[in-house]
């Protein structure tokens, strides 16, 4: 069976979006252990056109396709993508592919998207300025090409873009009927787990008492060692990299990387923001907020009062 059979015999009808640290991966691994639910492998970004260039893995059709081929006689094949949110062509591109496909969006405080999306970059190798102030600052330069980290998307160094959630949520509202989009939003995900996972299963028309665990899931992630981090997982020297593909299926690889990742994380608790930046913060993003809370009919204005 070709790659193209596989997707079009069990074509994705949810996508999961949303922003950084909004409840996302949890949601992905709860949905993911339900009989009645295949979630592939997480963040492959293919619709993200805008996003994305073609020559990226993450572009590739026939990539795409094989992380479906597990998926069996699940009633809901779905994939976690969040970039899908900011992408301004990935609701279109999702819509041409599967018109008949579920988005389920995850929202949070752009507050604490923010410094938590900064605190994620920085683990990851994506941001060198570790002061969020200073990333804060290099915004515009970013925006005009300049300063950005090599081999980085600009969107996940430019913040403040990022949690403008109006226009991102709209373009999925634009494209997909209303029963066919559902929002949740990380306080009530935190509040009541179970409580939000059986509503998503009820619009995805699953049985909502399998129970999913509902672990913590995502935490804050700090480096103990860059060092470790550079040399084996992010930036491994050629002739290192030429060993491993050598001795080592790509799976193995895989999973070798994902324990040194783990080895070499600790989970502290985030430093606030800054009483004079979490106040500016508040008044620039104010208006995008007052339209998402229109949009979403819902009052979010307890993000930034």
């Amino acid at each position: 069976m070709t790659e193209t059979e596989i997707i079009m015999k069990r074509k994705p009808n949810l996508f999961l979006v949303g922003a950084a640290k909004s409840g996302t991966t949890a949601m992905d691994t709860y949905l993911a252990r339900h009989p009645d639910v295949f979630m592939a492998v997480k963040e492959p970004h293919y619709f993200a056109t805008d996003l994305l260039d073609a020559s990226r893995p993450g572009r590739q059709w026939e990539r795409y396709c094989r992380i479906f081929a597990p998926a069996e006689d699940q009633k809901v094949v779905g994939e976690s993508s969040v970039f899908y949110l900011y992408s301004k062509e990935a609701a279109q591109n999702i819509r041409a592919f599967n018109p008949d496909a579920k988005i389920l969006i995850h929202l949070r405080n752009p507050l604490e998207v923010i410094p938590s999306h900064h605190s994620q970059n920085i683990f990851e190798g994506n941001e060198p300025l570790e002061d969020l102030q200073d990333a804060l600052a290099a915004e515009e330069d970013r925006r005009q090409g300049k300063r950005l980290p090599e081999h980085v998307w600009n969107l996940v160094t430019c913040y403040r873009d990022f949690v403008r959630f109006h226009d991102q949520v709209k373009r999925f509202m634009d494209e997909f009927p209303r029963d066919q989009v559902k929002i949740n939003f990380f306080d009530d995900l935190k509040k009541d787990t179970r409580a939000v996972y059986q509503d998503t299963c009820r619009f995805l028309d699953i049985d909502p008492d399998i129970d999913a665990g509902f672990e913590v899931m995502n935490p804050n992630k700090k480096m103990r060692s860059k060092k470790a981090m550079d040399l084996f997982v992010r930036n491994p020297p050629p002739w290192l990299s030429a060993i491993a593909r050598t001795i080592m299926p790509l799976e193995s690889r895989t999973a070798l990387k994902a324990k040194i990742k783990k080895m070499n994380t600790a989970k502290p608790k985030r430093d606030p923001l800054p009483a004079d930046l979490r106040a500016e913060l508040k008044r620039e993003l104010a208006p995008d907020v007052e339209k998402l809370s229109r949009l979403v009919d819902r009052d979010l204005m307890h993000w930034v009062s």
